[in-house]
């Protein structure tokens, strides 16, 4: 991290933002590394960081591929993060389209309330 190495000494890290935590999953799967791929797929579970432009653009499609490991370990949480990423970007969607509704109710009442005098 930049914030470490420009104290000149080497910290524990801090919790990982999403991207970082995305290209260390890219790298341990490239490896095969399965231990690793475990411990990066729980702190995506634990992460509060996690947008749905995220799940939609790039971590969605590596964690569904994830899904089909030959390690019984990282399938079932993948298939627990596919399930959590699903609620969020539902709810999302939800949101946005509710904002949407209230949004056009609002131009319809505005363009049918008499004009002022």
């Amino acid at each position: 991290d930049i914030q470490e190495r420009s104290q000149g000494h080497l910290k524990m890290p801090t919790p990982k933002g999403v991207a970082s935590m995305f290209e260390d999953m890219q790298k341990a799967q490239t490896a095969q590394d399965n231990e690793r791929l475990c411990e990066i797929l729980d702190m995506f579970l634990e992460s509060s960081e996690v947008t749905m432009d995220f799940v939609i653009k790039s971590g969605g499609k590596t964690v569904k591929a994830l899904r089909g490991s030959q390690d019984p370990d990282v399938r079932k949480k993948a298939i627990a993060l596919t399930a959590q990423w699903k609620v969020l970007v539902t709810g999302q969607l939800e949101k946005k389209a509710a904002k949407k509704e209230e949004k056009d109710a609002g131009s319809e009442d505005e363009a049918g309330a008499p004009p002022a005098s």
